[in-house]
């Protein structure tokens, strides 16, 4: 640069020795350097200071951008929360006669095998009905971890079908009513039934002390509503996640019993069929009926894209999700039974409470089949 330019020459006379007119021109020659390395100093003293103070505004700018840009997006939350809350008034209001009962039985007695992710699944099932189907969270029968006569004082029993579900439907019979059970199912080795496993219950005995799925469709058949739907995250071939609930039994097979049908339609969705088991996602922590039904009734399952989620559709991604998992995480089968008209609207969307979408992943629809119904179990 210039100043090392101006060095050099002094340099050179230093090396070659001093006289003493070559000792004033050599202090002239350096005073005028040090004056110039001090400009230069002031100079980029000053550089910097202007860096600074440019990086400081461009700060200052930017952050007053983002505050600009959140005070938009908190005025556009705040009109569309006012939307939603109308909406979800909207809604509460065409459903004020829904009706459902939520079951999760996670802890059980007598030595039988946590179902570890029973209360998660519930809860999740909770949000789902409230948040987007919009039901009165009044109307909602919540039960964790339900006895025998939990059970019966909700369903009623083989005497009578007049429990506490009843007594909260539309007299009108313009109820829409879901049922939903995540815990144990067991068979009835003397019986050839299917059962579901109170949490005080022993599953070597349970046509003493379960609950019968056919008393359970029977009684749902009694009631007066516009349509009623069940959904079981549970197994009924004696086995679970964790191994055999039923001491010297092997595997049984359920098959077919008729679903007894009253003034409403029922539909009904379980995890598994025949001798399958129900599997967890235990990195999720939800079964993983539950968490591919919710996954779909989101929005995941809408192959065709008119925002209503049939039961075709569910019945198809649960086998291309849930299947396809149960199989690559544990080498089991596991497909989903369904029983019901396979254009049922479960969900739609359109009418749903706005909430934020899971991903939705596009399906092909196929034709549900149609394997034996957990009802009844056959040796």
């Amino acid at each position: 640069d210039g100043t090392t330019e101006k060095l050099l020459p002094i340099i050179e006379t230093v090396e070659a020795g001093l006289t003493s007119k070559d000792a004033a021109a050599v202090s002239k020659a350096l005073s005028a350097i040090k004056k110039q390395i001090k400009a230069d100093a002031k100079i980029n003293k000053a550089f910097q200071l202007a860096e600074a103070d440019l990086k400081a505004e461009k700060q200052r700018q930017a952050q007053a951008a983002r505050k600009a840009a959140e005070a938009k997006q908190q005025v556009a939350k705040q009109a569309r929360s006012a939307a939603e809350q109308a909406k979800l008034a909207k809604v509460r209001k065409a459903n004020r006669y829904s009706v459902a009962v939520i079951i999760g039985n996670k802890n059980y007695q007598n030595k039988v095998p946590k179902v570890t992710f029973a209360h998660n699944d519930a809860d999740a099932i909770r949000i789902f009905v409230t948040d987007l189907l919009g039901h009165d969270p009044d109307n909602i029968i919540d039960l964790r971890d339900a006895t025998q006569a939990k059970l019966q004082a909700t369903f009623g029993n083989e005497r009578s079908h007049q429990g506490k579900l009843w007594s909260y439907l539309d007299p009108k019979g313009g109820s829409d009513v879901l049922i939903y059970y995540s815990g144990h199912g067991v068979p009835g080795q003397k019986d050839q039934r299917g059962y579901l496993l109170p949490t005080n219950a022993d599953p070597d005995h349970p046509e003493i002390n379960g609950y019968p799925l056919d008393v359970l469709y029977a009684n749902l058949g009694k009631m007066e509503a516009r349509s009623i739907t069940v959904l079981l995250d549970a197994c009924f071939s004696g086995g679970s996640h964790q191994g055999m609930l039923i001491r010297s039994a092997s595997p049984i097979l359920v098959t077919g019993r008729e679903i007894h049908e009253g003034s409403g339609q029922i539909v009904v969705l379980t995890a598994a069929s025949g001798d399958q088991l129900a599997s967890w996602d235990e990195k999720a922590k939800h079964g993983l009926f539950t968490r591919y039904f919710l996954e779909g009734a989101y929005g995941a399952a809408d192959t065709d894209g008119d925002r209503k989620i049939e039961l075709e559709e569910i019945k198809t991604y649960l086998d291309r999700t849930m299947t396809r998992r149960a199989r690559r995480d544990f080498r089991r089968e596991q497909e989903a039974w369904i029983s019901g008209a396979p254009d049922t609207v479960l969900v739609s969307l359109s009418d749903a409470v706005p909430v934020a979408e899971e991903p939705v992943v596009k399906r092909e629809k196929a034709a549900p089949e149609k394997p034996g119904d957990p009802s009844e179990i056959v040796i």
